[in-house]
């Protein structure tokens, strides 16, 4: 009769949602994510952890930014040519912004006032400003070939944009959004943050295994960080002190002390969580938030004590996370 009682107590729990940790309720905040594979978009209460939402689209949803002036969601679709736009925690995608057929729209960015949407259009190899109120471009300006993201520097009064496939970097003038010049970083340059002060900026070199510090003055690299196998992801701690990567085949987020820009720790990613190609720090500051490109199960860290604290299926292979309410 004992054996029989284990036996059930065993599969009881193996029923049980995936947490590492019996302390999920100190999280805060609306957890968006995008899945290009199953062309969903997700949303979740990170303060219970328990209802995962599903959105189906029939694109491919890719990167989120967010108007805190509307309290609006913006979602690029690389494969639609769309821009959605959504209210947090309603079911529907409320509008829809149809760009030109083979815009491929990646990175999105919105103005402070809500008015515009910075696009960078992956296979028209354009940099446009588009108007929300009449639904037209204001400005696009031609780059190089296959854009990744960019970064608004403004203390420099520049855009930074990311050319992969150029191993170059291209910096277009804030204000009037002309081209001012371009940099040679090499390893196929993708992801960047810049630190607090906006003096460096930091840019993943896939197939260097590097992260490149560069100089934002000057436009000049400075040096080059050591990290894991293919860093597809990167993000720096509000105060500049570290900067987390998310590396695709080693899977660990190496921790890059920027005072010595050298990595001080990794952390190996679960099995569960493959290819973290986003992250997302929580409000508090104390947990980082991985997504999976090619698994269904987010991982969340615990960046105090530096070990993974939960592991939740979002029933989704996930790209792009954001989270509303900080």
């Amino acid at each position: 009769m004992r054996i029989i009682i284990f036996i059930l107590f065993g599969i009881f729990l193996l029923g049980l949602p995936s947490f590492c940790t019996d302390s999920p309720g100190k999280l805060k905040g609306i957890l968006y994510l995008t899945s290009p594979d199953t062309g969903e978009i997700v949303y979740l209460d990170l303060s219970t952890l328990e209802k995962i939402n599903h959105i189906k689209t029939k694109g491919a949803p890719w990167e989120i930014d967010f108007d805190e002036k509307n309290n609006l969601i913006y979602i690029s679709d690389f494969a639609k040519d769309q821009i959605y736009r959504l209210k947090p925690m309603e079911n529907t995608i409320s509008k829809s912004f149809t760009l030109p057929s083979m815009s491929s729209p990646r990175d999105i960015k919105l103005s402070e006032d809500g008015l515009l949407v910075y696009i960078l259009e992956n296979v028209a190899n354009q940099f446009s400003v588009y108007r929300i109120n009449d639904e037209k471009f204001f400005v696009q300006s031609k780059i190089l070939p296959n854009p990744a993201s960019f970064i608004q520097l403004n203390k420099e009064g520049v855009i930074a944009i990311t050319c992969p496939s150029s191993n170059r970097i291209v910096f277009l003038n804030q204000k009037d959004f002309s081209l001012q010049s371009h940099i040679e970083v090499g390893g196929r340059p993708e992801k960047m943050v810049s630190d607090p002060e906006g003096k460096f900026l930091y840019v993943t070199c896939r197939n260097e295994n590097m992260v490149s510090k560069i100089n934002i003055k000057n436009k000049k690299v400075m040096t080059k960080i050591s990290v894991g196998e293919k860093p597809v992801s990167l993000i720096i701690s509000q105060d500049g002190s570290r900067i987390y990567v998310g590396t695709g085949k080693s899977n660990t987020i190496d921790i890059i002390d920027t005072q010595n820009d050298l990595v001080a720790e990794s952390i190996l990613l679960p099995a569960e969580t493959q290819f973290p190609g986003d992250m997302k720090i929580t409000p508090s500051g104390n947990n980082l938030i991985v997504t999976s490109e090619t698994t269904n199960t987010i991982s969340i860290i615990d960046l105090i004590e530096k070990k993974i604290a939960v592991k939740l299926d979002v029933g989704a292979t996930t790209h792009a996370a954001y989270i509303i309410g900080k």
